[in-house]
């Protein structure tokens, strides 16, 4: 009799079968045959990694290192009167414990309501771990818990809106 055209793959064959026109039949695939459809699918990664950094805010030890006063000689530029282009809202309204810019004084009174906002006060209420906090933990030293820290509330001042026309 005729070799049946679908052959099926004999239990505990790792290969699968594919038609060969040349012979009529059925023929096993190998591995290094052809080339991987997935090949390059892996990208998705990278470029989701990407885009998580870009909109990645300031840790909150960063936070509290721009809210403890600074000492004089090193003061922190003041922002100019000049509006940033590039910001949201021309750099005008911040809020410095979120590190957000938002486009109109409106908006960031809406975000000092908000739940976001007061958990990230709430989170920057408690001293930062710092490394003599680690050595107490560890026995070098007697244990004390953090510091409450009080966080300035946010003062908004009024600044006038930024002139969108051309």
């Amino acid at each position: 009799p005729r070799a049946s055209r679908n052959v099926i793959p004999q239990s505990g064959s790792s290969h699968t079968c594919a038609p060969d026109p040349a012979l009529g039949v059925l023929a096993p695939l190998s591995p290094a045959m052809g080339r991987s459809r997935r090949t390059g699918a892996h990208r998705a990664h990278s470029l989701a990694r990407q885009m998580k950094a870009k909109r990645r805010r300031p840790d909150l030890d960063e936070i509290h290192r721009e809210l403890r006063p600074q000492v004089p000689a090193r003061s922190r530029p003041d922002p100019g009167p000049e509006p940033d282009p590039d910001l949201p809202g021309g750099g005008l309204h911040r809020c410095l414990a979120c590190a957000r810019y938002f486009i109109d004084s409106a908006t960031l009174k809406t975000h000092f309501r908000s739940k976001d906002h007061k958990k990230r006060l709430k989170q920057l209420s408690v001293e930062p771990y710092s490394q003599e906090e680690a050595e107490r933990a560890a026995g070098m030293g007697s244990y004390m818990t953090p510091q409450r820290l009080a966080v300035p509330t946010e003062v908004s001042t009024e600044v006038p809106e930024m002139d969108t026309t051309p």
